[in-house]
């Protein structure tokens, strides 16, 4: 059914095939379904992944294979079903005949494994392994407008699913950041943390980032363009810096358009994605928008009143409002009295 393929929201979906099928149907059968899919007019975020199919004597390889593995499960261990295949033999012929068939199996599963890297298009079929009689000019055929996804050069099955997934999401959000590794919220709560404590050091620069922090904040504050984490110190970009620019000039293009009033944390996570989408989740965006605005001296307001922000939760609704910052002078005045009074200075 066509729901099958169907794959609503924001997330992929990859539909694998079998290379091998019931009598008469070939691989073009697959490839005219995602073809007739795609004349419909449906725009889903799906690959189809598309085999070629392995030749008869490849087939019946594995069902070697499936009868092999159902006598020796556990590799080293007499199974009972192996017992039961072998009850006409002795207890010295069985265990003779364990290790053989434990080699058979390994062999077979390794000449299936070299199979299936050039039935699913990873390396080049050999006729003796892969009907070629149908040759499959797209092994990927993808059911959203404009995405074509070029053959992986990988090393197996795994790292070719990989690269098929990431050129997916790099054909939607173009602008992602080379983010390593996955981002967790332990690890965003310490690139926020550092971030804040450089806001309150001149030049918005921290001497000596603890060593646990260095690799976390060179891993997601430097790709997402906070500011640079270096051997040891880190320098957030505040006035001027990558974001501070990119949203002045989208609330600017804003207020040209009529916008009243000020900008909400739901406006700017759509201009994060301006003029090309990162795909950031929806906690990475906060870091971003807390960061930037305490490094610009801006506050987020909740009807009026001050807003109760942290990482995990800030609402669309809430507005961003510039923080009135006394003069210079002001200033000066402020930490004479208070020296006078208080006897401190600030």
């Amino acid at each position: 059914a066509d729901r099958a393929f169907a794959a609503p929201g924001p997330n992929w979906k990859v539909v694998i095939d079998f290379p091998f099928d019931e009598e008469g149907i070939d691989p073009r059968a697959d490839l005219a379904r995602a073809e007739s899919l795609r004349a419909q007019g449906h725009e889903w975020r799906t690959v189809c992944w598309i085999p070629s199919f392995l030749t008869a004597d490849l087939r019946g390889q594995v069902w070697d294979l499936v009868r092999l593995n159902h006598l020796i499960p556990f590799p080293g261990q007499v199974s009972d079903r192996l017992r039961d295949a072998t009850a006409h033999l002795g207890a010295e012929a069985r265990e003779s005949a364990r290790p053989q068939l434990e080699a058979m199996q390994k062999a077979a599963r390794e000449r299936l494994r070299h199979a299936l890297k050039q039935a699913y298009g990873i390396t080049n079929p050999d006729p003796s392994v892969v009907d070629t009689t149908f040759g499959l000019a797209d092994h990927f055929p993808a059911l959203m407008n404009g995405l074509t996804i070029q053959p992986p050069v990988a090393a197996d099955l795994s790292a070719a699913f990989e690269s098929v997934v990431g050129q997916a999401l790099a054909h939607v959000y173009p602008a992602a950041p080379e983010l390593d590794g996955d981002v967790r919220r332990p690890d965003l709560a310490t690139v926020l943390r550092v971030c804040e404590e450089a806001v309150q050091q001149p030049g918005m620069r921290v001497p000596q980032v603890a060593t646990p922090d260095r690799r976390i904040m060179a891993r997601i504050a430097n790709p997402l363009r906070l500011g640079v984490q270096s051997e040891q110190a880190f320098t957030l970009e505040g006035a001027a810096g990558h974001w501070d620019t990119h949203f002045t000039r989208e609330i600017g293009k804003w207020r040209e358009a009529g916008g009243e009033g000020s900008p909400t944390v739901g406006d700017l996570r759509r201009w994060i994605d301006q003029p090309r989408a990162m795909g950031l989740s929806t906690e990475v965006q906060n870091v971003v928008l807390l960061v930037w605005a305490e490094a610009t001296d801006r506050a987020f307001s909740d009807h009026g009143g001050p807003a109760r922000t942290e990482l995990g939760s800030l609402g669309d609704h809430l507005e961003v409002v510039d923080v009135a910052l006394p003069t210079a002078a002001d200033w000066a005045e402020a930490r004479v009295r208070a020296e006078h009074v208080l006897g401190v200075g600030g």
